[in-house]
């Protein structure tokens, strides 16, 4: 589609998404399914904790991440 902009999640300790997952389980599956930005992530350790364990299991790369944090560090406001 061409999107460009920066993609943030809903707030991810909602009822909905938060009873369905445990906390880090949710955020990981955010930035795999595209995500750059986690909004309200449940509980940030846990999430950490999650998101390292992919990259060392090789599900998630460390060049996504770094692609993700410079894609935020580079958005212009007003863009």
């Amino acid at each position: 589609m061409g999107f460009k902009g920066l993609i943030f999640t809903d707030a991810l300790g909602m009822k909905a998404v938060a009873d369905q997952f445990p906390p880090g389980e949710i955020e990981l599956r955010a930035l795999l399914a595209g995500n750059d930005v986690l909004v309200c992530p449940v509980d940030i350790v846990k999430a950490i904790e999650y998101i390292e364990s992919a990259v060392k299991r090789g599900e998630l790369s460390e060049d996504e991440i770094n692609r993700k944090v410079m894609k935020v560090k580079n958005q212009k406001v007003g863009s």
